[in-house]
């Protein structure tokens, strides 16, 4: 996939998600001005399955969760042998895999991994 810039629910593959996604992937870097800046999604509430993200994820100095494979994972569905390998910066809410987790619950991430320079 090529590169993808915007301002917020940015994401290589899909900007915002309620559903699942399985089995897809996204190669370019992703950068973002706003919040939910994410590799593969942006902002997602759905499950995400056997994916992964492999470009730099770059949000902005004030940009809030900021993930290499989701920005922000929201209330629903679970990640699932996942993985991503680019680097990632942002200003808060800044992680390798997902950038801000909401649960309201135990929260599990089996099978998924993080490789970055």
């Amino acid at each position: 996939t090529g590169d993808v810039t915007g301002y917020s629910s940015v994401g290589g593959l899909v900007g915002s998600s309620g559903g699942s996604i399985t089995g897809s992937r996204a190669t370019g870097a992703v950068t973002g001005r706003g919040n939910y800046v994410g590799g593969l999604v942006g902002y997602s509430s759905g499950a995400i399955a056997a994916s992964y993200a492999t470009g730099d994820v770059t949000g902005s100095d004030s940009s809030d969760s900021v993930g290499g494979l989701v920005g922000i994972k929201y209330n629903g569905g679970s990640i699932t042998a996942g993985y991503a390998t680019g680097s990632v910066t942002g200003n808060d809410n800044v992680g390798g895999l997902a950038g801000y987790v909401w649960a309201g619950r135990r929260y599990e991430v089996p099978g998924t991994r993080v490789t970055a320079s």
